[in-house]
């Protein structure tokens, strides 16, 4: 497939086996043999999974590239039944290559750092301890929060957003034109200036971006929005016809969007940038 020009992606628990037969691209996951996805029923969890493996073909850059996926399995490990009863024939059979591509992953990622595993987000801090920041941030600003990484797939989320900004994301249309248009702005702007990024949306909402950074290599970002911004009117017009609606409904849903002042979002932004850097 790879040699009639369709890029392919593998996702496996077992990258070391992959890598010895010549897979382009491998996204490891720490998931039991049959349940790569996740649980059954777990329809956003699956999808997590899923959108993250797909965006190994963008990421990725060099052949044979193993890229660590961020999540963990849900129950104990010792409570998790993590292989099949028997050893399946193919593994048999490269069992040797196997072994050996084990050994050569150890040597290289000692010797050559830029083989080690990929970082994520997840090896700046825990899930728990981003939640933490999630929450401050959304106690603090009364705005709906989210943590998401590179390619803005959302990991993890802190609030409700309000109705206007619900209606605004059910809509396909609205949600590239109105949301996806400013998020790639500010992921932009903040690679370059390593600062947070405070703008307001299509829809004249105050949107915050809060860059993270390791080594100097964009890692994802904290994103806050949702609000209304001091002496700025949000236009019912353009959104009703983004979002197939009476400019009545949206003028309805507007009188429900908090207003908080822009210095304020940049004060707090800028503390938390400094929390997320410094470690504490």
């Amino acid at each position: 497939m790879e040699e009639a020009g369709f890029s392919t992606v593998v996702l496996t628990p077992n990258h070391n086996f992959h890598k010895a037969i010549g897979i382009p691209r491998s996204a490891a996951i720490e998931y039991p043999y049959g349940r790569l996805l996740g649980q059954v029923g777990d329809r956003q969890g699956q999808k997590s999974v899923l959108l993250k493996t797909l965006s190994v073909l963008v990421e990725a850059e060099n052949p044979g590239e193993i890229h660590h996926l961020p999540f963990t399995w849900p129950e104990e490990p010792k409570k998790t039944d993590w292989h099949p009863p028997e050893m399946s024939p193919v593994i048999k059979l490269y069992l040797d290559d196997l072994k050996e591509a084990r050994k050569r992953e150890v040597e290289e990622g000692v010797s050559n750092p830029k083989r080690r595993k990929t970082m994520n987000l997840y090896d700046i801090m825990d899930e728990d301890q981003w939640q933490e920041i999630l929450d401050d941030l959304r106690q603090a600003l009364g705005m709906p929060t989210a943590l998401v990484d590179p390619h803005s797939f959302v990991l993890q989320e802190s609030g409700e957003r309000h109705e206007l900004c619900k209606a605004i994301r059910a809509n396909k249309d609205s949600l590239i034109g109105i949301c996806a248009k400013t998020q790639k702005f500010m992921a932009g702007k903040a690679r370059e200036t390593h600062k947070p990024v405070l703008v307001s949306c299509e829809a004249n909402m105050s949107k915050c971006l809060i860059p993270v950074f390791a080594d100097g290599e964009f890692m994802g970002s904290v994103v806050v929005c949702g609000t209304g911004i001091p002496e700025e009117e949000i236009s019912p017009a353009m959104i009703a016809k983004s979002i197939n609606t009476s400019e009545e409904e949206v003028h309805r849903l507007i009188q429900q969007v908090p207003v908080m002042e822009t210095e304020k979002v940049i004060e707090i932004s800028n503390h938390i940038f400094e929390k997320i850097h410094s470690g504490e």
